[in-house]
């Protein structure tokens, strides 16, 4: 049997090896990753596997395979200075954020940039201008772009697709440690959706350990999915990544799979759906959905289809059920999640208005199904909520006519409260599933009723739900298409079709629905495939949605608010701030903004589109000017608070190390800082040095505020150099010094 085995084993690994191509470490940096293949970043997928250069930048890096220089970029956004091979097999590697090439790239592509007078370069050499050889040096590690120091190493397969480095590279990266979880969201999928007798989104903390066994089941009516919040580990390093590859078995049966190998980049902005958008944005950090999207098309999920995933009665039988979340390294460790999930069906039990007399509650429930084990709890529901079971109440059961209905009649003992005093009814039906808990309020709740109603809406699809805080009716309008259930003492849900909303009664009363029908048409449907404008009620502020812009049926909102923020002499608001709503629902392909000027800042310089960011603040949106209608407009791809805000301020300039070089035969850059305090500098091409009047190459790194200037773009001896940097709002600021260049400046 041993020998077998062993056997067996050599011939798999024998295959697996003639069936990949390995390629050389890229750098002699280490062997240690900082960041894996797919990871989420905002809008894309990471392309790449991230390679330690432990915060420091110089390391070489090396030709993977044989081949050739088939692309060179050279900018301070995205992926800095880049080196793009192509490989003998087909393949294309791409090592990204480089301090620098090698002095024949150097040369090469500085002497395209002067030429374009541009610092920007993005060339594809002819194919035998620079081969290479398995092994060659091409460059140095660096931080050039976006990020700390690292590298990032990217393979792409003949179509430029980006696939998983780490296939050509096994056993390379030492991984003997299972993924972990962390939290577990289950999130609803629609209006009459409960989770644990509560519509929101349930999250709950995993303990950390490779096995995970939920001591208390999940309870379930209605559609939801669930998302996991998880990392992994390799050895001898401290970084988190994400997951290889995943699965979700229901009852045993595999109903969802997903695996990272490859991708296009035509679709990597659908990563906003394979992910968790709602919880990111909500600061709750990256969530995977064990549930495919319908819109997702892309090519990770085998078997599973489209809308797979997704927990409701399709998948689950009513009654217990087990749901195993599988998680997987690159290495093949395996973290399980094992989730015991009761589904069972709302059942419409009725209560209408309790009597309170004799020192108790007398009421009369009416179910379309036999009820069984009665519990009625007392709960004061004043912060915090206190729950205390009941004893002594009697129940009668009876049957209505034909056996349609089944009626309970109750008699719970009574003792006086503070008003915030109800009685719980819990019951079970069939095979000891719940019902969701009936609440009773003894005496002076109609009043409290009519005086109180505090909502908010949410959408699913063709139907509003809301969330009120305070008490529904006792009896409901006729009709099906209103559902309602009180799953808290002070807090119901009414779910019911957008399209009956005009014609609206909840049975909250006249006022209240009147307030309902108002607050409903201020928001707007988008469907996708069709197009759609919406405005705000001054129509200052527009968005138009493209027939592309959105994955699922939206309801969009424009408000508009005061600029109540402390008003700044610098970077005065010159608008309203208009806030367009959701702002946790992702896009597909964006919509349109656009932002009327009023005539009193038509010739006013500095106006721009500023957006709210949660940590950063007001951050400039780019924008172009139609000078025909006096609008600036722009793209964007979620929803935020947006305003017009005036900079005209301009940009300081300050030297960093200008002494040191001047007196020193340095082979360090000359450094200055080129810091904007509104709307910022994006990239060098709002940059200008000159150097005794003639233009010359410089780096940028936007990150730092740095404009870098290597010895080797300096002459030796003095000379007169100018620095002049336009911010984003069009402010202007320049500066001349005196240097001299007493070294060599080579590398």
């Amino acid at each position: 049997m041993f020998s077998t085995r062993f056997v067996f084993s050599f011939v798999m690994l024998f295959f697996t090896l003639a069936n990949a191509q390995l390629y050389l470490w890229p750098t002699d940096a280490s062997k240690l990753m900082t960041s894996s293949f797919c990871e989420f970043r905002p809008r894309h997928y990471h392309a790449a596997i991230d390679v330690k250069t432990w915060q420091q930048t110089g390391y070489k890096i090396f030709a993977v395979e044989d081949g050739y220089v088939y692309r060179l970029r050279v900018a301070s956004t995205g992926y800095g200075k880049t080196v793009y091979l192509k490989l003998k097999d087909g393949n294309f590697a791409v090592y990204a954020h480089l301090d620098g090439f090698t002095p024949a790239l150097n040369a090469y592509t500085d002497s395209l940039r002067l030429a374009a007078r541009n610092n920007v370069l993005d060339t594809y050499p002819e194919a035998g201008r620079f081969p290479v050889k398995r092994g060659d040096l091409l460059g140095y590690t660096g931080d050039t772009g976006i990020g700390v120091p690292h590298l990032h190493f990217e393979l792409r397969d003949a179509g430029q697709n980006p696939i998983h480095p780490l296939q050509y590279y096994p056993g390379v990266i030492q991984d003997d440690i299972p993924p972990r979880a962390q939290f577990l969201a289950a999130i609803p999928a629609g209006g009459s959706t409960l989770i644990n007798f509560e519509p929101d989104t349930l999250i709950l903390p995993i303990a950390q350990t490779a096995r995970v066994a939920l001591r208390k089941p999940l309870y379930l009516a209605g559609k939801a999915y669930l998302a996991l919040r998880s990392y992994d580990q390799a050895n001898g390093n401290d970084n988190l990544f994400d997951f290889y590859r995943a699965e979700m078995l229901v009852n045993g049966e595999t109903v969802y799979q997903v695996q990272y190998d490859r991708f296009s980049y035509d679709e990597t902005r659908l990563i906003e759906i394979d992910k968790s958008f709602s919880l990111w944005r909500k600061g709750l950090k990256v969530y995977h959905n064990f549930y495919r999207h319908p819109a997702n098309t892309l090519p990770f999920y085998k078997a599973t289809s489209r809308g797979d995933g997704m927990l409701s009665g399709k998948i689950l039988k009513e009654g217990k059920n087990t749901v195993l979340l599988k998680v997987y390294d690159y290495a093949g460790n395996l973290l399980e999640v094992e989730i015991p999930l009761i589904y069972y069906r709302l059942i419409p039990v009725e209560a209408p208005e309790a009597q309170l007399a004799a020192g108790a509650v007398n009421l009369e429930l009416t179910s379309p199904e036999p009820l069984q084990n009665f519990e009625v709890y007392r709960v004061n529901y004043q912060s915090p909520p206190q729950a205390a079971p009941v004893t002594g109440f009697q129940v009668e059961a009876t049957e209505g006519l034909l056996g349609f209905r089944h009626y309970y009649r109750f008699s719970i003992p009574h003792r006086a409260g503070n008003g915030t005093v109800a009685y719980q009814i819990r019951a079970t039906y069939a095979d000891s599933l719940p019902t969701l808990p009936v609440y009773v309020f003894p005496g002076g709740v109609n009043q409290q009723r009519a005086k109180k109603q505090d909502w908010s809406i949410v959408f699913y699809g063709d139907k509003a739900t809301v969330k009120g805080r305070g008490y529904a009716p006792a009896a409901l309008p006729g009709g099906e298409s209103l559902f309602y259930a009180q799953y808290k003492p002070e807090a119901y849900l009414l779910t019911f079709p957008v399209e009956d909303a005009g014609e609206l009664r909840t049975g909250l009363g006249d006022a209240a629905d009147s307030m309902l029908r108002q607050e409903i048409a201020r928001w707007t449907p988008v469907y996708p495939g069709r197009e759609r404008t919406v405005r705000s009620e001054d129509r200052a502020l527009t968005l138009h949605f493209p027939a592309d812009a959105a994955y699922d049926t939206l309801y969009v909102r424009i408000q508009k608010f005061p600029a109540r923020e402390k008003s700044s002499t610098a970077y005065p608001f010159k608008s309203a701030i208009y806030e367009a709503s959701p702002f946790d629902q992702p896009f597909n392909y964006g919509a349109n903004l656009s932002f009327a000027l009023p005539d009193t800042l038509a010739s006013r310089r500095g106006i721009g589109i500023y957006y709210f960011d949660r940590r950063r603040g007001w951050l400039y949106l780019p924008s172009r000017l139609d000078a025909g209608s006096n609008t600036l407009k722009a793209r964007v791809t979620s929803m935020e608070k947006f305003a017009l805000i005036q900079d005209t301020v301009p940009p300081e300039i300050r030297p960093l190390n200008l002494a040191e070089f001047n007196a020193a035969a340095s082979l360090r850059p000359l450094r200055f800082a080129v810091k904007d305090g509104m709307s910022g500098i994006y990239n060098e091409t709002q940059i200008s040095v000159e150097i005794d009047g003639k233009w010359s190459l410089f780096e940028f790194d936007p990150e730092e505020d740095r404009v870098i200037i290597h010895p080797r773009y300096i002459p030796r001896g003095e000379h007169t150099l100018k620095l002049i940097v336009t911010d984003n709002a069009g402010n202007r600021a320049y500066k001349e010094f005196t240097v001299r260049r007493n070294g060599n400046g080579k590398r």
